[in-house]
């Protein structure tokens, strides 16, 4: 029994398929956090640019 365990073990050990595709994935997910921790702190920055914009415009 255990030799049979070992041996599923060692198959599922050496299989690379597959890897690409989460090597993938992982690279997107990173992008993605990325992308949304910039947007996140500029919020701040564009609410603020977009308010005196329209402040102006109102003045005008």
């Amino acid at each position: 029994m255990r030799t049979q365990f070992q041996a599923l073990w060692a198959g599922f050990i050496r299989d690379e398929v597959g890897g690409p595709a989460v090597e993938y994935s992982l690279v997107a997910a990173l992008i993605a956090m990325t992308l949304l921790t910039g947007l996140l702190m500029m919020n701040s920055r564009i609410g603020s640019t977009y308010s005196i914009i329209s402040t102006n415009l109102d003045t005008q």
